[in-house]
């Protein structure tokens, strides 16, 4: 997609025309912004940094319910409905266990204009309009560090955004998650690191790439590796469409499209009630 960003792609460049730096703004070379990307940042970039919530909406049919759900809904929520939805695919997962098969049925196949398989990457899976998968968050996420074990029988989060219902701090955002399939020491149950330059990208030796990589940063390796499924939850906060494609009560409640058992709602709370309102239609008990 060349040239200016359609505005429905995102308000803010398409509409506004507005730069990155115009939000991520610097200061002394240091950049402004927090992803869950990264375990550092200078200073964080908010919606009300330029929006006031008390009054953004004060001109919409639905302001006063909207109000309601400020506490506990984050603005890009609801105006985020979909991540790339320009056409441009999103990497939604990479299995480095295919590195050096010779995968001949995924040779020069594609997804939404993407490789599916590279010998020296592995296995690819990409996603257009893809909604996004919602969790609380409180501005902190529980990191893996270098070392730490693992159980190989379950997905293993890299970095888990943290909060949850009884949080007052934690609002309901949007998150793409990464998936992926990585090599562990089958011994100390850790994920192990691996050099790529002049090693697994060119020979596709894991065993050489594990042990170079291994003595490089001092973390034993008894030799014995396999692959273990992880999870990487990426913060959704670009592509923020016009206010008319924002999303309206009907699509998170009655279409379902967040998963409120998940989220440790009892059921929908606009049946059952939220974690500061009560619910607001009627259910007919069955007798």
């Amino acid at each position: 997609m060349g040239g200016k960003i359609p505005r429905e792609i995102d308000v803010h460049m398409g509409g506004a025309d507005m730069t990155c730096q115009d939000c991520h703004v610097t200061k002394n070379h240091q950049i402004a912004g927090a992803s869950t990307m990264l375990a550092t940042y200078s200073a964080r970039v908010s919606c009300t940094d330029c929006h006031d919530e008390k009054t953004v909406h004060a001109n919409s049919p639905a302001g006063k319910m909207i109000a309601k759900h400020l506490k506990t809904v984050a603005c890009e929520t609801c105006h985020i409905p979909a991540i790339a939805r320009g056409g441009i695919a999103t990497k939604l997962h990479w299995d480095w266990s295919y590195v050096g098969k010779e995968m001949k049925e995924l040779e020069g196949k594609e997804e939404f204009g993407r490789e599916v398989y590279a010998k020296h990457k592995g296995v690819f899976k990409w996603g257009v309009n893809v909604i996004p998968t919602y969790m609380w968050y409180n501005g902190k996420v529980e990191r893996y560090l270098l070392g730490d074990k693992l159980d190989p029988n379950t997905v293993l989060d890299l970095n888990k955004p943290m909060g949850s219902i009884k949080d007052p701090k934690a609002k309901i955002y949007p998150f793409k998650v990464h998936t992926g399939k990585q090599p562990y020491d089958v011994k100390y149950k850790y994920l192990l690191p691996f050099r790529v330059w002049k090693s697994l990208w060119s020979d596709y030796n894991w065993q050489k790439a594990i042990e170079l990589s291994a003595k490089e940063m001092g973390l034993p390796y008894s030799g014995n590796f396999d692959f273990v499924s992880t999870a990487y939850y990426i913060s959704v906060r670009h592509e923020v469409a016009p206010k008319e494609m924002a999303l309206t009560c009907n699509d998170c409640h009655f279409k379902r499209r967040l998963d409120w058992k998940a989220l440790g709602y009892p059921d929908d709370p606009a049946l059952v009630g939220g974690r500061f309102t009560r619910g607001i239609v009627k259910v007919k008990k069955s007798k």
